[in-house]
Order: structure tokens, then C-alpha cells, then sequence
């Protein structure tokens, strides 16, 4: 078995959205550089009638549940008329998992596109508040970056006040027996064409499944040599953002490396459809294109980790590098290769078989 070090323990973290979208990103960025798992309900399909089993069940897996409170009440479960971040609160307050409630220290300051215009939401909203201030100790946050320092330090307490059993890397959890047992039943799993990766929690986007975001190119236009801009949204699959920038993961690959990676690899997909949005449109020259959704770097790499196709860089480096370093697991390079790797055609097979 690995050390303490070697333990990456799996934060649930609780909260609305929308009026919580920056802060959701910024505590998932540090939860990634305190080498934890976050986990929450964004990674459930909406409308399923299992998905409160489903979140009880990575409750249960986790090591520790975070609960942000903003200006909203939330999505509210037709059957119990609670929302489904009360729920989760409950379950975990419940199952005696170690819970960590941070509370937005003036939701009156909130703008008003992000509080709880629903006078019974509202109502409901501060009834949450003061259950969760009665019953664990609460720390009250400013903003985004506020936030993510409380949730660092208070992390790092709770951790060594109740150390996590967390996840341990396969290769360090694994006897000699273990590894020949799987390495055996993977190339099992290569010889068949339907081979996939398991991931981490069900029901997750993947494959042919779509994700939208919003692109800029300026361009010239050919008829007055006039420099425009066009933002727009694409749609991509998940199978071509993952095979156009997994080649930078044969090596470890830092943020910096991977987000400009995906910004290129984006863009150009979204160069493609250019002609579609402005059909009647001569375009001189491509000046410059970019991806404009906030945190896509965070939002693919979660998801692909969640999926198990990448996972964290594990070389030593100096104390200075503050980077996060990302690989291919192994499924990620067996779906590379299914994705990337040359097929042959009908004239390839030919020859072959003439010579």
C-alpha cells in the first residue's frame, strides 16, 4: 500500500448552480491542486428518476461534503418539495459523512440575477441556512477567491482530524498477482471491438454525446477589407475533443500546455462550421480564433477524468512548479489509439492481398 501522500480522497461538493457557476470552479480548481477527487451533482443527467440513488451513492463513496450556499434555493424534487442540495445536505449529515458548510456572508449583496426571486424559495432558502448554521459549524465567504482559501484551510484541518481512506493508485494498492490478473483481462478487453473504459460514476456524457461552447474568430471580409468579429456556439462530441488533444498526453502535459491544446483543437472545429454561420460571408484571411467559455480546461479534464481516460502526472517536479500535469491512463490510450489510429482501405487491402 502507498503512504498517507498517496491517498486522494473524494470531495462531494454541494450547491446550486447557476448563481454559483465561478465559485463551483474555483473550489473545483483547488480541491484538483489539494490532489482530491470533487465530485457533485452536475455529473448526473437532469431529469432521471434514480438521480437522488445515484448522488446517494457517490455520498457514500465520498470522504468528505462540502455545501455552498448562495443567493438560491435550487432545483426542488417534485414528490419532497425540498431542493436536491437540502437533500444532499440531509443524507450526509445522515450517514455521519465529515460535512464542511460554507455560507455567503451577505446573500442580500447578491445581484439580483443570482437570488431567489420565488418568495417561497426564498423562504425555504433561509430556513436552510439556519438549520445548517445550527447544526455544524459554518464559515461565511465573500467571493470566489475567499472561498476557495476557507475550503483549503478548512480541508487540510479536517483531513488530519479524520484522515480520508480515499482512493489509492491501482499500481500501489496492487500485489504482483493482481497486476498480471488484470494486465491479462486488458488484453482480453482489446481484442474485443466493443472494448470501453468504466468510468468512475454512471450515466456520464461520453462518446458521440455532445458538449457546447462558445467560439471567437476575426476574420477579413473579402468584399470591403474590413476586420469583423463572430462569436458563436459549436457543438462537439466528446470522442473528438478527447482525440484531438490526447497525442499531448503520451508525455505528461502541464495546464498551460493542455488549456492552449484545447483551445486550438476547439477553435479549429469551430473554424470548420464557420461557413455555415455566415453563409454569404468571403472570408479574406482567419485573423485569430479562441475559445471564449469560461473554465472549458476544468470542465473537459474532470470529465475525462471521470471517465478514466486521463489522470494526474505523477513525475517529481521542483518545488516551484506550481502547474497541475495530466497523462493518458491506459483505457485513454486505448481510446486514442481506437480514435486516431489509420484504418485501411479498400485499396490498401487490395494490394496487400495482390502481393
Amino acid at each position: 500500500m502507498g503512504n498517507f501522500m498517496d491517498v486522494r480522497p473524494q470531495v462531494f461538493v454541494s450547491s446550486t448552480y447557476l448563481d454559483l457557476v465561478e465559485e463551483r470552479q474555483a473550489v473545483t480548481r483547488i480541491l484538483l491542486e489539494l490532489n482530491c477527487f470533487p465530485a457533485g451533482m452536475e455529473l448526473f443527467p437532469a431529469g432521471d428518476d434514480d438521480k437522488m440513488d445515484l448522488i446517494k451513492g457517490v455520498i457514500d463513496d465520498s470522504d468528505y461534503y462540502i455545501l455552498i450556499l448562495g443567493g438560491k434555493y435550487g432545483s426542488v424534487d417534485a414528490e419532497t418539495d425540498v431542493s436536491y442540495t437540502e437533500m444532499e445536505y440531509d443524507y450526509a449529515i445522515e450517514t455521519q459523512t465529515p460535512v464542511m458548510a460554507f455560507l455567503k456572508r451577505d446573500p442580500d449583496s447578491v445581484v439580483k440575477q443570482k437570488t431567489e426571486l420565488d418568495p417561497k424559495k426564498a423562504e425555504k432558502l433561509e430556513e436552510f441556512r439556519k438549520k445548517a448554521e445550527s447544526k455544524r459549524t459554518v464559515r461565511y465567504f465573500d467571493g470566489k477567491d475567499d472561498l476557495a482559501a476557507q475550503i483549503a484551510t478548512s480541508l487540510v484541518a479536517l483531513q488530519k482530524k479524520k484522515p480520508a481512506i480515499g482512493w489509492v493508485r491501482g499500481d500501489l494498492a496492487m500485489t504482483p498477482e493482481i497486476r498480471g490478473e488484470l494486465a491479462e483481462l486488458r488484453a482480453k478487453a482489446n481484442e474485443s471491438a466493443t472494448a470501453g473504459t468504466t468510468p468512475l460514476f454512471p450515466d456520464l456524457e461520453d462518446g458521440e454525446d455532445k458538449v457546447e461552447f462558445a467560439v471567437q474568430i476575426d476574420y477579413l471580409d473579402d468584399a470591403d477589407g474590413a476586420g469583423y468579429e463572430c462569436d458563436y456556439e459549436v457543438l462537439a462530441t466528446w470522442n473528438e475533443i478527447f482525440g484531438g488533444i490526447a497525442p499531448k498526453m503520451l508525455h505528461e502535459v502541464s495546464d498551460r500546455d493542455l488549456e492552449r491544446a484545447l483551445n486550438t483543437h476547439l477553435a479549429s472545429l469551430g473554424v470548420q462550421i464557420f461557413s455555415e454561420i455566415l453563409p454569404d460571408v468571403k472570408v479574406r484571411e482567419i485573423l485569430g480564433t479562441k475559445v471564449t467559455t469560461p473554465g472549458m480546461l476544468d470542465e473537459v479534464v474532470i470529465q475525462l477524468m471521470a471517465l478514466k481516460l486521463v489522470a494526474r502526472g505523477t513525475q517529481k517536479r521542483g518545488v516551484n512548479d506550481r502547474w497541475r500535469y495530466w497523462k493518458l491512463t491506459a483505457e485513454g490510450e486505448d481510446r486514442m489509439m481506437q480514435l486516431r489510429a489509420r484504418r485501411k482501405t479498400n485499396d490498401n487491402t487490395v494490394a496487400a492481398e495482390r502481393s
